[in-house]
């Protein structure tokens, strides 16, 4: 089933934040290390059943698809890749907080 001209807006949109979201990483950290580990918690979110999650990834790229073009993008800018410091243990449950109550990104901490 093909996702209607506002979802596929909303898509676009998320796609460009990736990409946009990348340069300000590789930019701020000098490579775009980690990015797999965010969306691996991601994915893991994305398997909920609650409302919140199931509606956040309909409006979303697929995760795969995602990670494909941030890939393509690293390797043609030669961005180092990989793993970097670990997200914090709290990181998966301050996203879902984030999805239910709209919690502002400066409450998640180590």
């Amino acid at each position: 089933q093909q996702p209607g001209p506002a979802r596929r807006d909303q898509r676009q949109q998320e796609s460009e934040a990736d990409r946009i979201g990348q340069i300000a990483l590789e930019e701020s950290y000098g490579g775009v290390r980690g990015v797999d580990d965010l969306f691996q918690v991601f994915s893991k979110l994305g398997n909920g059943k609650d409302s919140a999650s199931l509606e956040l990834y309909r409006s979303h790229p697929e995760i795969a698809a995602r990670l494909g073009v941030l890939h393509k993008q690293a390797r043609i800018h030669g961005w180092p890749q990989g793993s970097s410091v670990p997200l914090p243990t709290a990181f998966p449950a301050w996203i879902q907080s984030i999805q239910k109550t709209k919690v502002k990104p400066s409450s998640c901490s180590r």
